[in-house]
C-alpha cells in the first residue's frame, strides 16, 4: 500500500465517525491529503521516538504528540468544511 493510501486509512481509522467526509475532503483537496500525510509521518514518528525510553527521546515523544494533536485539531476542522452525508442530489424541473 502507498504511503498515501497508509495517510488515508490511518486518518479514517483515527477518525471512524467522519469516513465520507475524509474520503471525500481527500479526493477534492491536494492541502487535505497533505494534512493526512503529515498526520501518519507524525505518527510514525511519535512510534518510534516512544520506543526509546532515554529522557531526550521522551521529551521529543511528547513534542511529537503535541503536533499530532495539532494535526488531529487541523483535520477536525475540516468536517466542519465537509459535511459527513452525502451531498443532495438536486433534480431538474420538479419532484
Amino acid at each position: 500500500m502507498g504511503t498515501t493510501q497508509e495517510a488515508r486509512v490511518l486518518v479514517k481509522k483515527a477518525f471512524p465517525d467522519h469516513h465520507q467526509a475524509i474520503e471525500r475532503a481527500y479526493d477534492e483537496h491536494p492541502s487535505f491529503r497533505e494534512l493526512c500525510q503529515d498526520y501518519r509521518q507524525c505518527s510514525l514518528a511519535l512510534a518510534r521516538w516512544r520506543q526509546d525510553r532515554d529522557p531526550a527521546p521522551m521529551q521529543r515523544s511528547r513534542e511529537y504528540a503535541e503536533l499530532l494533536d495539532e494535526l488531529a485539531n487541523e483535520i477536525r476542522t475540516w468536517f466542519d468544511e465537509v459535511p459527513n452525508d452525502p451531498m443532495p442530489t438536486t433534480r431538474v424541473g420538479g419532484p
